[in-house]
């Protein structure tokens, strides 16, 4: 028992070191500076946050409820200690250190699996591009990891007002809770997730509208110019899963539904693939849960996704993610 705590705790403390690393380099390799993509937003939301937050009050108070008021009280207490840059790097710092940390200890037998799952591209691109969706997955994945009901719920009801795009996701989450509870079969859920797919691909722009969301002026809510490459990849990968058995898709169905929803709306509505990256990492998480033949057919498909995005992006500064 003293051995088995020994070898925990010095596990605890590798992973907390490599977290460090990982934080520590996102934050400085990548400049707080107009040379990242969105960057200067994100500097201006640092320092102008108390207008921005007058701005949508003065709006009504549904506009401010659903224009990410958590995320600008944060800026608004950071700003006033701290320089416009330096409020960007705790957030970086925060955000990447908490997801990696709570991702790394997660499964020990799986270490190096877990590792590769930390610069996935739709992973890091949140601690270095989407800074405010990052921060948002920090706090979803301290619930989602919590064994306390409370504390997961707390923090789920906490994300949308740090990101928007969360309130589908919290919403797809308990849908699926209530499928579950009603003991719908999983063809019953694919159909649920189906209908919801189209409704949100047609709906979308006018929902946001009304809300007075940010990102009606922000976004095109339209079909994206796509090969269709990623449509097929994460298609292979729901049909993988799909045919891994009943207890499996019992205990992924939320998961699934996810990917479910993203393959439908990707041809109609591009903005939907930021909201399939809130929940890229459980995706991944999920094909721990496979069986062997499974999982080595879904890794090494994501370690040639991993690949062929980074060498794709080579010749683009800072691996694509600079202008």
């Amino acid at each position: 028992m003293i051995e088995y705590m020994y070898n925990k705790n010095i596990s605890i403390i590798k992973i907390f070191i490599i977290s460090l690393g990982y934080s520590l380099l996102l934050v400085y390799f990548f400049p707080i500076d107009d040379s990242i993509i969105d960057r200067g937003n994100y500097l201006d939301n640092a320092k102008n946050s108390s207008l921005i937050k007058s701005y949508y009050f003065d709006k009504g108070i549904i506009t401010f409820f659903f224009n990410e008021p958590i995320w600008l009280y944060i800026n608004i207490v950071l700003s006033f200690f701290f320089e416009p840059e330096n409020t960007l790097r705790i957030i970086i710092f925060f955000s990447s250190f908490t997801v990696s940390f709570l991702l790394l200890r997660n499964n020990l037998q799986y270490f190096w699996i877990l590792l590769l799952i930390l610069i996935f591209p739709n992973v890091i691109k949140n601690f270095i591009i989407h800074l405010r969706q990052g921060l948002a997955i920090a706090f979803f994945l301290i619930g989602w990891f919590s064994l306390s009901r409370s504390k997961k719920y707390f923090f789920f009801i906490l994300t949308p007002f740090v990101h928007t795009s969360f309130f589908l996701v919290i919403a797809m989450y308990f849908l699926t809770l209530a499928l579950q509870k009603l003991k719908f079969a999983f063809d019953v859920k694919f159909i649920v997730y189906f209908i919801l797919g189209f409704v949100i691909s047609f709906g979308l722009a006018f929902i946001v509208s009304l809300l007075g969301m940010r990102q009606a002026t922000e976004y095109e809510f339209i079909a994206a110019d796509s090969s269709g490459l990623g449509f097929l990849f994460w298609l292979g990968i729901l049909i993988i899963y799909i045919s891994n058995g009943r207890e499996f898709l019992r205990k992924n169905s939320f998961i699934l539904g996810m990917i479910i929803f993203y393959l439908v709306t990707y041809f109609f509505v591009e903005v939907t693939a930021r909201i399939f990256e809130i929940v890229i990492i459980l995706v991944l998480l999920a094909s721990l849960e496979l069986e062997k033949k499974s999982k080595i057919i879904v890794v090494g498909l994501f370690v040639i996704f991993i690949i062929y995005q980074f060498l794709s992006k080579i010749d683009i500064p800072y691996f694509g993610y600079g202008i």
